[in-house]
């Protein structure tokens, strides 16, 4: 997925910062009815990625491991590019192909911020004046997101 700030959506000047372990992407999953959600963080570095309180789970996927592998990129200061992080080893067994599903809001942060722990309970919209959040996509405009 390829994300591109969109400056008329949010007047905050905002960059992305250009090593991709400066930044994590968050993925916040909302399941139907009226479950808790649950946090998917891919990082560069798991080291230091703290839990979300009220979410189901919190659980950090490693970027950029293996040799050749690029799962989170930086294009350029207004545009990043992740791939989709692959739940299914966090849900029930490992190798039984069901992974978490249903609406989702997207949310880059600074590695060194904590994790944008609000959008457990809280849209895009509502927490968009956090200094720490560089990116949300949500029900809000706060960025372009392309596949």
């Amino acid at each position: 997925m390829a994300l591109g700030l969109d400056p008329t959506c949010y007047p905050i000047a905002r960059m992305f910062p250009t090593t991709p372990g400066d930044q994590v992407v968050t993925v916040v999953f909302t399941p139907p009815g009226a479950g808790r959600r649950n946090v998917v963080v891919l990082a560069t570095s798991c080291a230091g990625i703290g839990r979300c309180a009220g979410a189901a789970g919190t659980t950090c996927i490693p970027a950029n491991q293996a040799r050749g592998s690029v799962d989170l990129e930086v294009l350029d200061t207004q545009h990043l590019r992740f791939r989709f992080p692959n739940t299914d080893g966090g849900f029930r067994a490992a190798s039984d192909g069901l992974t978490l599903a249903g609406p989702a809001t997207v949310a880059v942060t600074r590695a060194r911020d904590p994790l944008p722990c609000a959008l457990v309970t809280r849209s895009c919209a509502e927490v968009a004046g956090s200094a720490a959040l560089l990116a949300c996509a949500g029900a809000a405009c706060l960025l372009l997101a392309r596949t």
